[in-house]
């Protein structure tokens, strides 16, 4: 920035205002960032909560219409979905408690408060579940007559969450197909990665056993060598010896031993590189 742009900033204070003013615009845009994705995990969170529920009420449909149905691994699997479904509850709370200020679910009217709509969704998907659970499980004689369904619950008059049923039904929708080819996309690169890893691992137990081989040959070479060192050297000290005896062994025996020698070393040689071939 050149001094003619900066000759308005007389004092320090009005260069802090300025700097404040930026601070404002960016801060901004991180807020406008920050609220889409609350958005997006509440939303992620109730549509959790909505499938749970649905699956919740379509077994007990098929316990309270069926007596013969076996109920021991279908009351723990009950009472796994009442946890699960207890546990996004907990998670939207979360969520409403730490940005209620600024969390707007898809445009929703600016009167609408997201805690009662947990608290409803608490009533209708909790403790409705739950008396059906226990009139099932705790009397066997009892029979319920009418089954709340979700779509009893979102299209009951006067419900403000018809809107909440088209939501789950159109938009969110695609976000759940999104998300569904998301993870089986990265479950083909999971599925990648462990064949690759096989792959490795199958190289290094063939460069092993190779290198196991390798270790054998090396040590017969080497034991070899060594043997066939130490007969040249006794055979040479012993050449020595004869050649510097002073008996009366003529010029022609000491030529003949020397030649036996130089040929017995050839031999040894020609052995060793036979077996490095």
């Amino acid at each position: 920035m050149g001094w003619k742009y900066t000759r308005g900033f007389n004092e320090i204070e009005d260069l802090l205002k300025r700097v404040k003013q930026i601070e404002l615009l960016c801060e901004s845009d991180v807020k406008i960032d920050e609220v889409s994705s609350i958005e997006q995990e509440y939303i992620k969170h109730k549509i959790k909560l909505f499938e749970l529920y649905n699956t919740t009420c379509t077994i007990l449909d098929h316990l309270e219409n069926d007596e013969n149905h076996p109920k021991l691994l279908t009351k723990i699997k009950l009472e796994d979905l009442i946890s699960q479904m207890k546990i996004e509850i907990r998670e939207l709370r979360k969520i409403c408690n730490k940005h209620s200020s600024s969390l707007r679910i898809n445009q929703l009217n600016k009167d609408d408060n997201k805690y009662i709509d947990i608290k409803n969704y608490e009533k209708e998907f909790i403790e409705i579940t739950e008396l059906r659970f226990n009139k099932l499980f705790t009397d066997p004689f009892s029979k319920i007559t009418h089954s709340t369904t979700l779509n009893d619950f979102l299209l009951k008059p006067g419900s403000a969450n018809k809107v909440e049923h088209r939501e789950i039904g159109d938009s969110d929708k695609t976000k759940i197909n999104e998300w569904s080819l998301e993870n089986r996309r990265i479950d083909e690169d999971i599925k990648e990665v462990g064949n690759m890893a096989l792959r490795i691992a199958d190289k290094a137990v063939q460069l092993g056993r190779e290198a196991k081989a390798h270790n054998i040959s090396i040590e017969e070479i080497k034991n070899t060598t060594e043997f066939a060192t130490a007969d040249i050297f006794n055979l040479n000290r012993r050449v020595q010896e004869v050649i510097g005896t002073n008996n009366n062994t003529t010029f022609c025996c000491r030529i003949t031993l020397v030649t036996l020698v130089f040929v017995s070393v050839s031999l040894i040689i020609v052995l060793i590189f036979k077996k490095l071939i």
